[in-house]
Parts: structure tokens; sequence; C-alpha cells
């Protein structure tokens, strides 16, 4: 019988965050270099975006190297307001190279990210077509960035709804699934600010945090990087945060092994 009959189909669910979701690299380090099984990822905002490229194979440690060089201004394509602040070309561009342009089918692990049809007021599971507009879509955070247009439908920020998709993991067939949460834990006090953008994230970050405690709980194990210090367009701290991840998981990990091989012993009985 093989590995993967002994043991539970394991997903992951990356969370959004901005800049914060480098985390995530530093937990799929921990993951890797702990040997831990991820059967299905499943992502949002910039949980999507680590994970869509994690799930092509693509080289996270590179996107790392190149986030360090850059400034937030530098990857982003400011326009006149109007939908929104940030068109999101560059960001679509570099998804696109470093998912290799894939199908959601043609993924080396199965793959899905959420975003939320504004007008339906419902998320949406992407897990067939490009993956590039998907992805999109799913880091569409409303007022920052113009909306995504796919078949004829708006679709904004997945984390509205849905910050740390669990559902979607499962629905790929997890039946335990480790969440990643890079969003703020409480609705703890903020440094004030006059800039729009800041106005515009600690609204976003409240109204996730209020939107998917729910969500959180339904996870087997959830990963909290402290990160909340780092600002949502400090792409130059991106190899911190993925420290902090993989930190973070590390002190995790015998939970998820209890988690993933625990189970089996218990069933086997």
């Amino acid at each position: 019988m093989s590995e993967q009959k002994k043991r539970p189909t394991v997903g992951l669910a990356l969370g959004g965050g901005s800049a914060r979701g480098f985390a995530h690299i530093g937990v799929i380090r921990a993951l890797q270099e702990n040997k831990i099984p991820v059967d299905v990822v499943s992502g949002c905002s910039m949980g999507a975006i680590i994970g869509a490229i994690y799930c092509a194979g693509g080289d996270l440690e590179l996107l790392l190297k190149i986030c360090m060089q850059m400034t937030a201004r530098e990857m982003m394509d400011l326009v006149v307001p109007r939908r929104g602040l940030v068109k999101g070309a560059k960001f679509e561009n570099l998804i696109q190279l470093f998912t290799k342009n894939r199908d959601f089918d043609q993924m080396d692990i199965p793959f899905a990210c959420v975003a939320c049809d504004l007008w339906a007021g419902k998320t949406k599971i992407f897990n067939s077509g490009k993956v590039y507009p998907a992805v999109r879509a799913s880091m569409s955070i409303p007022g920052i960035f113009e909306p995504k247009w796919i078949d004829g439908v708006m679709y904004v920020d997945g984390g509205i709804l849905d910050n740390v998709p669990v559902d979607a993991a499962k629905e790929l067939g997890a039946d335990i699934v480790i969440g990643s949460d890079v969003c703020i834990h409480k609705a703890e006090p903020a440094e004030p600010s006059q800039r729009l953008i800041d106005i515009l994230y600690r609204a976003t970050d409240l109204l996730e945090y209020q939107a998917n405690k729910h969500q959180l709980s339904q996870a087997d194990v959830l990963i909290s990087p402290q990160v909340g210090f780092i600002d949502q367009f400090e792409v130059e701290k991106s190899a911190q945060c993925a420290e902090i991840g993989y930190e973070t998981t590390l002190a995790k990990m015998d939970q998820i092994k209890e988690c993933i091989y625990g189970r089996v012993d218990s069933e086997a009985v």
C-alpha cells in the first residue's frame, strides 16, 4: 500500500496579507525540510500567488531574491483612481511567468484559489482554466487593485469572504488542512496614518478579521506567523517574512506530524 493510502490527504491553505504573505514561503520551506506531504493547495490573494507558483514547480526562492531588491513602487503600476489604484498588470505578468502559463489541470500539485464575486456576494473557487487570471482576481483588493473580469463577472479579493480558504482545500480532497494566516489576529490598535492606501488596508484588515474567524477555526493546524509589524507593501522585507514563517512552522511541527501520522495510528487501532 502506498504512503498516500496510509495517511490522510493533506491540504495547505495559504491566506492573503500582501507583502506579509511572503511568510508562506518559509512555511513551505519548513514543511519540505521536514518531509511533510502536501497533496493539495488552496490560496487567497498573496497566498494564491505563492501557492500557484509552488504548485507549478516555480522557484519561490528566486521570487524572494527578486522582491528583496525591489520597492513596492517598482512592482506596481499606479493609475488614476477609478475602480482601483493599481492595474495589477505587472503582478499578472509575474504570476504568468512564475506559473509557466499553466492551466489548473497542468499543475504539479492540485491547486485552487478563491476570489469574491462582488455583485453576487459569494466566494468563487477557481480550479480550471488558466491559473494566472484567477490568481489576479484573487488579489484584487477593493479600492487598491482594479477588479478582474473573467467570463463577464467582476471579481475582487477573495479575502473579503474567505481569506484562508480551508473549504477550497477540502473540495480538492484534503482530509486535514494546515492553514497559514498572516493577517491580524485580533482587532488591535494600529499606528494612525493619513495615507489613503493605509486607510484602505486597515479597513480591509478589520473586515477580513471579522469575516474569517469561523473559517480559521476549521483548519486542523493553524500557523500564524507574527508579521503584522511589516507594512503591506514592504516587499523588500520578503526574506524577513519568510524567515518568520519558517520559524513559526518549525514550532508547530510536532502538532503537524501528530495531526497527519497520529491520526493514521488511531484509525489503525
